[in-house]
C-alpha cells in the first residue's frame, strides 16, 4: 500500500499535536468578563486577575490568591491548586467560591498578545493583557 505525502503529513501533525504537552499561559491578565457578563467585579473592588508563568497560574480571586498548575493530562486545564486561607465573608466569599468553581471547569486556553480566553463546559472567561 502506497501512502501519499499529504496523508503522511496529516498523520505526523496529529501525532505532534497529541504529544506536545499542556498549553502555556504567560503574562499578567485582568478579568474582563465571565460568560459574557462584563460587569464582573469583586464585591469589594479587589483586583481580579491572573498571572501566568508557563506551567502554572496565580489567580487573584477577590480575597485569596490561588496557585493552579496547568494539568499535564485529563479533561481540565488546571490541576489541584493551593490557596491562601483568608476567611472571605459575605458577597466576597460567595463570589470567590463561584469564580474558583468556574475555573475548575476550564478545559482549554486561547492566548494572543492582548487576550486570554479560558473555555470549558458552560464557562467562558475573558481576560485582557495588563499594563
Amino acid at each position: 500500500m502506497i501512502v501519499g505525502v499529504p496523508v503522511v503529513l496529516a498523520i505526523a501533525l496529529l501525532l505532534w499535536a497529541s504529544h506536545r504537552g499542556p498549553p502555556r499561559i504567560d503574562g499578567d491578565w485582568e478579568l474582563v468578563s465571565i460568560n459574557g457578563d462584563s460587569s464582573v467585579l469583586a464585591p469589594d473592588g479587589s483586583p481580579l486577575g491572573l498571572v501566568g508563568s508557563g506551567d502554572f497560574v496565580i489567580v487573584e480571586s477577590g480575597c485569596n490568591t490561588i496557585n493552579l498548575p496547568i494539568a499535564e493530562n485529563g479533561d481540565r486545564l488546571f490541576g489541584q491548586g493551593v490557596s491562601t486561607a483568608i476567611g472571605c465573608d459575605g458577597l466576597v466569599g460567595e463570589f470567590e467560591e463561584s469564580y474558583v468553581r468556574l475555573l475548575a471547569d476550564v478545559e482549554i486556553a486561547d492566548q494572543d498578545d492582548e487576550t486570554l480566553v479560558l473555555v470549558g463546559a458552560g464557562v467562558r472567561i475573558v481576560y485582557t493583557a495588563s499594563d
